[in-house]
């Protein structure tokens, strides 16, 4: 190590989502280190590499400029632990393929066997190594780890006599949502996770009601416990709404689209009961934007896309996600907004305080039990659902347009003037000039920072991962045709619906053209009244069989793992003598599947064509973000 003094503590920041990840938790990552730079830190990000998100969920390039420019950010391999999210099948192996549930259990045993989180102990050695090397270059004063992963605890305290923070967005030990334990305080996680609380410096939460049941958990560390709540982060457009009357109101709901987890369906009927279409009106009185994700990883259940296109009549309209640059831009083309939230007690929402800080009315639909209430208790515009019925509801919906339709300015001053209070930066100053204090006391000779690349750590150029300049413009700027690609969609039993949801996707990708040709199981129907090119045949199972799978214990289970290996053989052998498949094929740019049957079709063909083949929307749209740059299409490729 230099012996030159340090002119600033250093900081490093672990959070495996940072951005462009889309997780919902990547906000408090991005705040965190911009607050603690902002206070005059020099400030080291380590994450996984950026690229990985686009495979899993979806990349938001906008973000990264929202990163201080003087945060470092380290980027490393995730060691394979989102592996079985990503949808690659070139990249399937046999086993994979062949017996997916057998692979998928030897993953999690080489997981578990470095740190007890399913997946996610994988990440430990490499974010591990790059740590310490880091801390050797540069030498180390806090490190703060943010979960989940929970993983990221054990990095943050793999540097020996480095204190560490950890940083709950959620909670390890329960269910925040259903309030279950996941693992006894004497369990061998338990345990773990006792132990990294005790060599905490600081451990901190988003509300209270989680620090609280910590605290009990854990009496010996309450004395290090802090509530460090959410907040908002301004974005461009930020500002005060126009105070008028409006008749035909518009709600907005942005936010990932948990729908198993909370009252989604009893906020249709209700929405229906106040605003839709019926026999007395044929235009509905008000219009809802819903945006956002429609699940964490960001794939859509077909029965979810079905619901969502049933009640498109009645003025309910889904756009898919909103950049975070532009939230602010979308909260003022609302007049009112819609809280949908999971039942519990530990439910805050990360969205709660930005939704205070638009100054709009907002209808809540959760549980007035949660933590967020406690937040949205002295808001003046504030509209609960007294009970998660479709009655109540659209109570709540139909007051809320009455004030639309009569609003009072000093309220909307009130509620604005309340809603600024929830500032992240506001927030964070007290615990981050009680952190710079500490580490002020405990230093006593500082290492001069030299920056390097780690030792078997990327250091990820975040430019890198803005969208190419080239997408849909040529090198000097003019404009270029968009360039077709063709994808063929091999879709399972019961995935038909996914077909408008690719549409949609596909659709908002700058720079190319996309023709989707389908094909599915016999018998299936397309729900927008297309007709598939050709059908696949599926073999029927014998009676024997399906009644096997029906058994309970572990012949059920052995019944349904050979009732679906039989029936995907079936559809991969139909697949290879369907001439019409076979035709397309020598054209396909891309071939994706979209239901585990007809994975192993899709997978057979990786020596008979040069496309991609992938499994999954979100892998068909990173493979379609490939296409954005000047490349040859494999197709032109295959016919020289």
């Amino acid at each position: 190590m230099s012996g030159a003094v340090q002119a600033k503590p250093h900081l490093l920041y672990v959070a495996f989502g940072y951005p462009p990840s889309t997780a919902s938790s990547v906000y408090r990552s991005l705040a965190v280190p911009n607050a603690f730079a902002g206070a005059g830190w020099d400030v080291t990000v380590l994450t996984i590499h950026g690229q990985t998100w686009s495979e899993i969920s979806g990349l938001d390039t906008d973000l990264l400029q929202s990163v201080d420019p003087s945060v470092r950010v380290v980027r490393v391999s995730d060691g394979g632990s989102e592996e079985p999210a990503k949808g690659n099948l070139r990249a399937f192996s046999r086993l994979r393929v062949e017996a997916p549930y057998v692979w998928e259990r030897l993953l999690s045993l080489r997981s578990a066997a470095s740190f007890p989180e399913k997946f996610h102990g994988l990440w430990r050695k490499p974010a591990s190594a790059a740590a310490r090397e880091i801390h050797r270059r540069h030498t180390v004063d806090l490190v703060i780890g943010s979960a989940s992963p929970y993983v990221s605890f054990a990095v943050a305290s793999s540097l020996p006599g480095v204190p560490y923070v950890m940083d709950y967005r959620d909670a390890w030990a329960f269910n925040t949502i259903n309030g279950r334990e996941n693992f006894a305080v004497e369990s061998r996680t338990g345990k773990l996770e006792s132990t990294l609380l005790e060599g905490a410096l600081q451990i901190w939460f988003v509300n209270e009601p989680i620090q609280e049941e910590y605290a009990r958990r854990y009496p010996r560390s309450t004395s290090k416990m802090r509530v460090v709540p959410n907040g908002f982060d301004p974005q461009p457009g930020h500002a005060r709404p126009v105070v008028k009357p409006v008749t035909r109101p518009s709600f907005g709901y942005l936010g990932t689209l948990q729908h198993e987890n909370n009252p989604f369906d009893e906020l249709l009927e209700g929405w229906v009961d106040a605003f839709g279409v019926s026999d007395d009106n044929d235009v509905p009185t008000a219009i809802a934007h819903i945006r956002g994700k429609l699940s964490s990883s960001g794939s859509s259940s077909p029965e979810l896309l079905r619901r969502l296109e049933d009640v498109r009549r009645h003025g309910l309209e889904y756009d898919g996600p909103v950049p975070k640059r532009q939230v602010a831009n979308f909260y003022g083309n609302q007049d009112a907004l819609i809280l949908l939230l999971a039942s519990g007690k530990y439910v805050t929402g990360g969205k709660t305080t930005e939704y205070l800080a638009t100054g709009l009315p907002i209808v809540s639909v959760h549980e007035q039990g949660n933590a967020a209430t406690e937040l949205l208790r002295d808001y003046p515009l504030w509209f609960p659902a007294e009970q998660l019925t479709a009655p109540s509801i659209s109570a709540a919906l139909q007051e809320c347009a009455q004030v639309l339709n009569e609003p009072d300015p000093e309220r909307w001053a009130a509620a604005w003037d309340y809603g600024q209070s929830f500032l992240r930066t506001t927030l964070m100053a007290p615990v981050v000039e009680e952190l710079t204090q500490v580490s002020a006391r405990s230093r006593v000779q500082l290492e001069a920072r030299v920056d390097s690349v780690t030792p078997g750590a990327t250091v990820e150029s975040d430019e890198a991962l803005q969208p190419e300049p080239t997408a849909g413009m040529d090198g000097a700027g003019a404009s270029v045709s968009p360039r077709q690609v063709e994808v063929l969609v091999l879709m399972g039993q019961g995935n038909t619906e996914v077909l408008q949801d690719l549409r949609s996707r596909t659709g908002s990708i700058s720079g190319v053209t996309v023709s989707l040709v389908p094909f599915v199981v016999e018998g299936a129907e397309l729900p927008d009244g297309s007709h598939p090119v050709s059908l696949l045949r599926a073999g029927v199972l014998e009676r024997w069989l399906d009644r096997l799978v029906g058994a309970v214990g572990p012949a059920g289970v052995v019944g349904r793992l050979v009732r679906d290996n039989l029936h995907s053989r079936r559809l991969a052998r139909s697949v290879l003598t369907n001439e019409t498949f076979m035709e397309q094929l020598a054209r396909a740019d891309i071939v994706a599947a979209t239901g585990a049957d007809v994975t192993r079709a899709v997978w057979q063909l990786r020596s008979r064509t040069r496309a991609h083949l992938v499994r999954g929307a979100v892998a068909l749209n990173h493979a379609l973000t490939e296409w954005q740059a000047p490349q040859e299409r494999p197709s032109a490729r295959r016919a020289k």
